[in-house]
């Protein structure tokens, strides 16, 4: 398990990472609000292997009109 997703489980309930290749960028995903708001509190600000980190919660998916809806 690399270490970022270990860091991030130690909050609870996680349900998914996604890390952006090339890039200082993720998306942790926590199946409990509580969980969620503790990861934010406790690692925004810190420096994490080199990197400080900015947690907050991310925009909504947006809805793209231009793909084809998905069949299943």
């Amino acid at each position: 398990m690399p270490a970022n997703v270990c860091l991030c489980s130690r909050f609870g309930s996680l349900i998914e990472v996604h890390l952006v290749p090339g890039r200082k960028v993720g998306y942790m995903k926590y199946a409990d609000k509580q969980c969620a708001d503790e990861a934010m509190a406790v690692l925004h600000g810190r420096i994490v292997n080199g990197v400080k980190m900015k947690v907050m919660l991310a925009d909504p998916p947006r809805e793209e009109s231009h793909k084809r809806p998905r069949t299943y």
